[in-house]
């Protein structure tokens, strides 16, 4: 826990001795020079973001909302920064705002139901991952959003929902960049080998190695039944904290094994 801990202290950048990226210099000058700009602020929002400076981004997405109380725009990225910071609820509250604004808005339904999932609620995460797959537009939307319905319908039991939901995933989608999530469903599907995936993944860095692999080590568990295999592939994701405390997977991965879900 102390490391898991230290990994968090880290990657949210809460030590105010960690200098400003180029970018977000840059933009605390420009706003010395016009005070509360609100392109300046947005700007150094996403300059901190992009640093994993999550906390400071967070304050200052609330100091832009204090101009542009409903932008759907500043809401949904002020729910990424808490999401990374593992506050939930305050990220669910920022995307149901945002769909208050924009009803079907992809980015607010796909990240408000990752919230629920992980959470552990995995109806309510259902029903916006629904949402999300009837306002998905493109084949990397539907890449992004199938892999995540499909865990979270296999979770509630709903196979038969699962399977018809692969089907309709075709081979040639074009996934963009949602390459891992279209490995993944594959996978499933029965298209490509677990071990090739995870032998592919292997080479990668941490992040994109769990994003691979996640989908995967539950694969191993409800689908193929070798439950200690994926266990330990789960405890891998979730030991991988170095460099990516908000990486999606590795969040799930750590949740999985908190709440002991892959047991049984």
């Amino acid at each position: 826990m102390e490391q898991i801990r230290a990994a968090y202290q880290q990657e949210v950048r809460q030590d105010p001795g960690i200098p400003d990226s180029e970018a977000a210099a840059a933009c605390r000058r420009a706003l010395e020079a016009a005070p509360g700009d609100p392109k300046c602020l947005r700007e150094l929002a996403f300059a901190l973001k992009a640093q994993l400076r999550y906390r400071e981004a967070s304050e200052v997405f609330s100091a832009l909302l204090a101009q542009t109380p409903f932008s759907g725009e500043v809401l949904c990225q002020r729910g990424h920064v808490y999401l990374g910071l593992r506050a939930y609820w305050q990220a669910i509250a920022d995307f149901e705002l945002g769909l208050r604004v924009q009803p079907e808005d992809w980015d607010c339904l796909y990240h408000t139901a990752l919230c629920y999932y992980l959470l552990g609620d995995y109806s309510t995460a259902e029903r916006y991952y629904a949402r999300c797959y009837a306002a998905s537009g493109t084949e990397e939307e539907l890449t992004a959003v199938s892999d995540w319905y499909w865990l979270t319908l296999m979770r509630l039991g709903k196979k038969e929902r699962a399977d018809e939901l692969l089907r309709a995933v075709e081979p040639g989608w074009s996934f963009g960049e949602n390459e891992a999530y279209f490995a993944r469903l594959m996978v499933y599907k029965g298209l490509r080998r677990a071990e090739d995936v995870l032998a592919y993944a292997e080479q990668l860095e941490d992040q994109a190695f769990c994003t691979y692999a996640y989908g995967i080590a539950y694969y191993l568990w409800a689908v193929r039944g070798e439950k200690e295999r994926a266990q330990a592939l789960m405890a891998d994701i979730a030991s991988r904290t170095q460099s990516q405390w908000g990486g999606f997977a590795l969040q799930a991965a750590q949740a999985e094994l908190k709440r002991g879900l892959l047991h049984g």
